[in-house]
């Protein structure tokens, strides 16, 4: 992969700048998956999640955030999305999110993606604080949130993709927050 494709690493993953086809297609059959979009929305088509892509793609553009492809550096296999973007529910503040495969479920890869997006977030990008908005229900996604130092700001319910009024529970994290994790017990700077 040419470096100047490549928007970060992280000790096993490479996030990318843009959506290449190969991407368009890992990323189609992750958001066709039910069990992928079961608090999400129904399995999307290909045109759905091609639409998906160049919305977080588009991102990029307008306010250097992006929601882009955690492509796993060992071999190249998309993994997931990964990345920051303003959600239609909360336009005034940056939202981290994730979506990965299931076959990555289980491997920390969400948490790395993260991890590697809010160092955007609370460095280059100056932002005092992201959010994410995790379907009550989403135990893996509400786990993540809580690994990566998030705590629960709020309970709520929104009406979600498919029409239904559902439960979300919204997280944040400071850059105070995140400066203070940055210094582990060996006082290391990660």
């Amino acid at each position: 992969m040419d470096d100047a494709d490549v928007r970060f690493r992280t000790e096993r993953l490479v996030v990318v700048r843009r959506w290449r086809p190969e991407d368009r297609d890992a990323y189609a059959r992750i958001n066709a998956d039910p069990e992928v979009m079961a608090f999400l929305g129904p399995p999307m088509t290909r045109q759905q999640s091609d639409a998906l892509a160049r919305y977080g793609e588009s991102w990029v553009v307008q306010a250097g955030l992006g929601l882009l492809p955690a492509v796993r550096a060992a071999d190249g296999e998309v993994l997931g999305m990964c990345g920051l973007h303003r959600h239609r529910w909360y336009p005034a503040e940056v939202e981290i999110g994730w979506r990965f495969a299931r076959n990555a479920w289980g491997h920390g890869y969400a948490s790395e993606a993260a991890e590697g997006w809010l160092a955007e977030a609370f460095g280059a990008s100056g932002l005092s604080h992201v959010i994410s908005i995790i379907h009550g229900a989403n135990l893996r996604s509400r786990a993540v949130a809580t690994r990566l130092g998030m705590t629960q700001r709020e309970e709520t319910r929104r009406t979600g993709p498919d029409g239904h009024d559902e439960p979300i529970v919204v997280f944040e994290l400071t850059a105070a927050t995140w400066a203070a994790r940055a210094t582990d017990v060996s006082g290391r700077i990660r």
